[in-house]
């Protein structure tokens, strides 16, 4: 049964990205205690760029089919992510016990993968659903759900690992996406002629866009390294239940911020300095939070260059970025 009315169709919409983004969360927060108790810290590096080659695959293989916006082939992707989710973890526990030294971390690639590939067609299929002008009347509920989810499965994840164990957090995700599916399915895209379309172009006509892209892979490396630090120290710290017990609200907190950063302080950052201070902020940021990891070292500065540098990349670099 489609979705018509528009109270209707934002409701749904709501529900799908609480939890897809939780899905999402319990995803990464799996892969972290997955590969961390598995793999000593000096094998980051492969897992990054394991990481890259993977999203590469996985954008030539299903990109056109996302950018479709089909809601058939929107929700049939989603719908059999779950199946898939349920064969591995089926799998993965005999497998496992064999201690075959590459499964873990072909499993944490595939989970990574999947997290990403699930917010790009979610969100399209959301923004398939309304036309611009209504898209940006309801900006901040669609921005809010999203956080929400994040911050509920987030918070939830040391009590699902104390209460069931952390393999479980496979059919927390498993469950999630099932949902997520059912919702998008229900969603109806506008007609193509409905919504704006624009002629293509080659990007790389563009020098605005190529310096734009140089500055982004820039920004991607200060990513790595973030990442890099905080996995490395949570790694020599906690076991693999208390790996998933610190980076599950981690994770949480981090999508939750970016909600508020981009609801509150976006225009008026915009207002004052421009678009370059909003994409001056992670630069900033970054050089001021390697000083004092220099100086302090410890998993709780770690935390918060990786926290403080994803919330202004995602709140607002990402955002800047898309109004150049």
């Amino acid at each position: 049964m489609l979705v018509a009315s528009e109270e209707h169709k934002l409701a749904v919409s709501v529900v799908v990205l609480f939890f897809a983004v939780g899905a999402i969360t319990a995803a990464y927060t799996f892969v972290d205690l997955l590969f961390l108790s598995s793999y000593p810290a000096t094998w980051l590096p492969y897992l990054f760029l394991g990481k890259t080659v993977t999203l590469l695959a996985f954008t030539f293989l299903v990109g056109r089919l996302v950018s479709r916006g089909s809601r058939r082939i929107n929700a049939a992707m989603l719908a059999i992510k779950p199946i898939c989710f349920c064969c591995i973890f089926i799998g993965s526990r005999w497998l496992l016990e064999w201690s075959i030294t590459g499964f873990p971390f072909a499993l944490a690639l595939w989970l990574d993968a999947v997290g990403v590939l699930v917010g790009v067609i979610v969100f399209n299929a959301v923004n398939d659903v309304f036309d611009l002008r209504r898209m940006k009347a309801i900006g901040g509920w669609i921005h809010a759900a999203a956080g929400a989810g994040g911050l509920v499965f987030g918070l939830s994840v040391p009590s699902i690992i104390n209460l069931l164990g952390a393999d479980q957090l496979l059919y927390v995700m498993s469950a999630a996406l099932a949902i997520a599916a059912i919702g998008t399915a229900a969603l109806q895209p506008l007609p193509v002629s409905f919504r704006e379309t624009r002629q293509s172009v080659r990007p790389l006509d563009y020098p605005l866009f190529v310096r734009t892209a140089i500055a982004f892979a820039l920004l991607l490396l200060v990513d790595t390294f973030a990442d890099f630090v905080l996995k490395r120290e949570i790694a020599l710290i906690y076991n693999r239940e208390q790996i998933g017990a610190f980076m599950g609200p981690f994770y949480g907190l981090t999508n939750a911020l970016t909600v508020v950063l981009q609801m509150s302080a976006v225009r008026l950052v915009v207002k004052r300095l421009g678009i370059r201070g909003l994409l001056c902020a992670v630069p900033v940021f970054g050089i001021v939070a390697a000083v004092g990891l220099f100086l302090l070292p410890g998993l709780w500065m770690a935390a918060a260059f990786r926290m403080g540098e994803t919330v202004l990349r995602r709140g607002f670099d990402d955002f800047g970025r898309a109004l150049v």
